[in-house]
């Protein structure tokens, strides 16, 4: 149930912070299902209005009569709750505390309630016992009447304002259907990888119910790729000639062995893909990504750029792990390929293998006497941010963070990199711009390291900062500190 699940996904999230472990993969589920659960809503709703059309006169009024019970009974429910909640605020506690009326005081309800059955005895708490059965007679007819109360002209028009009454009208509802089983079908293949769904959709649901459905080159291509990921070859190759029988000239039918595009087309659309990941679209770029790679040859030599631009939108959307285990696949396929190389790098970088960043040797042994007593500990394994301690008044803070934040684009956006500030003291122009984070000491070593060696594109304008790896236990110091309290000595000697 992908609509109950998306959901479940957007109240789950509501309790969660982006630095929570899962939130980054449940988002991702969630982002998956938004369309997916538009597509199946309206689908059904539409399915509902068409079957409502085909009803008799009789079957249409009785229908008419339980939606209008069910709103009435929502009306009612809706009031009571309000007069409840109206109940619950009319008095507070200090209100109650502060009344000198008898019943705002428990001793004496209490009180009050056991002389009352020393004298009476012990009566059941009902409405007024002399006319409870006049009232129960009451509430009874009310609900016969709504049961069987009739629905005027102007009411059924109200109920199925949206049904579809004219055969113009229905064949729209037919088109939506058609169109957003078509989607669906697709998105089962591309978001979700359920090729099964995928199948059930596109064959059974749109091929089966509707003749000469649009994009139907597409819904070939989709069919034939998801028997083929099941391993149903011979229906797959079912689907493949169709294809090319129907459709010679389609780019479905290139991808399966027709005439090529150009170099230079292709590399435009890598390029706009890229761009496309670039500027945030990251869902749709990998929706791109996977339909293009199928298309390629597998000695294309855009293929690797493709397999390194899935790695890439797959790390922003599902995290670290799923990053890592794209990049190895790549390196895996491709071996040989540029792409491959700096793969490598990312997971070294990622993972905190050797990269040709050596820590010093200072993490073992005494410690020295200039460092004793400082809060500070080494641990190369922990995540690292890098500060930047803004010592001059050359560059504001936001201008500083716009810079940093381009240089991460260019220099380290397999990183997704966050810029922050903060102040330490009171002075305002002690003011630390924080970029988070970094898997381990080596990453972060390896960023400040690239940062000296082109400081004029970090910071445009200005050198009159520093700049320092830390742990995060060790951050938390400094801002426990209100300042840097010694961390660039416990720098210069451990780093």
């Amino acid at each position: 149930d992908f609509v109950n699940a998306k959901n479940y996904y957007d109240t789950t999230l509501t309790f969660m912070t982006e630095e929570d472990e899962d939130y980054s993969v449940l988002k991702l589920r969630r982002d998956n299902l938004i369309e997916i659960a538009q597509l199946i809503t309206e689908i059904e709703m539409q399915d509902s209005l068409l079957k409502i059309a085909n009803m008799t006169d009789a079957e249409r009024s009785s229908l008419a009569k339980q939606i209008k019970k069910e709103r009435q009974q929502e009306r009612i429910r809706q009031i009571n709750q309000q007069l409840i909640e109206r109940a619950k605020n009319s008095e507070s506690s200090d209100e109650r505390k502060k009344s000198t009326f008898f019943a705002y005081s428990d001793k004496a309800v209490k009180k009050g309630a056991k002389q009352f059955e020393k004298t009476y005895g012990n009566i059941p708490l009902v409405d007024n016992w002399r006319v409870k059965s006049e009232i129960q007679s009451v509430s009874n007819s009310k609900n016969s009447e709504v049961e069987g109360e009739s629905v005027n002209n102007a009411e059924l028009d109200d109920i199925f304002a949206n049904v579809p009454k004219t055969e113009e009208e229905k064949l729209k509802s037919h088109q939506i259907i058609r169109r957003n089983y078509e989607k669906l079908g697709m998105q089962y293949h591309d978001l979700l990888e359920r090729y099964d769904l995928s199948i059930q959709v596109l064959e059974d649901d749109l091929l089966g119910n509707y003749n000469n459905p649009n994009h139907l080159d597409a819904i070939y291509y989709y069919l034939y790729s998801s028997y083929n990921n099941l391993k149903k070859t011979s229906t797959a190759n079912k689907y493949k000639e169709l294809l090319k029988d129907k459709f010679p000239n389609s780019k479905y039918t290139e991808a399966l062995g027709g005439k090529k595009k150009s170099t230079n087309s292709k590399i435009d659309s890598y390029e706009s893909i890229y761009s496309m990941f670039e500027k945030g679209n990251v869902s749709q770029a990998l929706k791109m990504v996977k339909r293009t790679i199928p298309l390629l040859e597998h000695d294309d030599p855009l293929l690797p750029k493709y397999s390194l631009l899935e790695s890439m939108c797959i790390g922003k959307k599902e995290g670290e792990e799923a990053y890592i285990a794209s990049l190895n696949k790549l390196v895996e396929k491709h071996p040989n390929s540029a792409e491959a190389k700096k793969a490598k790098e990312i997971v070294a970088i990622i993972s905190g293998a050797s990269v040709g960043i050596v820590s010093d040797s200072n993490t073992s042994g005494e410690v020295p006497s200039h460092l004793k007593g400082l809060p500070f500990k080494v641990d190369e394994k922990a995540p690292h941010y890098v500060i930047v301690l803004m010592k001059g008044k050359e560059k504001n803070i936001s201008e500083s963070k716009t810079d940093i934040s381009s240089y991460n684009r260019k220099n380290a956006k397999d990183l997704r990199l966050r810029v922050s500030n903060i102040y330490i003291g009171t002075d305002v122009k002690n003011a630390i711009i924080v970029i988070r984070k970094f898997p381990n000491q080596i990453a972060a070593v390896k960023y400040y390291k690239r940062v000296l060696e082109n400081q004029a594109d970090f910071l445009i304008g200005t050198t009159n900062y520093e700049v320092y790896p830390i742990s995060q236990a060790n951050y938390k110091e400094i801002l426990k500190a209100r300042g840097l309290n010694s961390y660039d000595k416990f720098f210069d000697y451990y780093y």
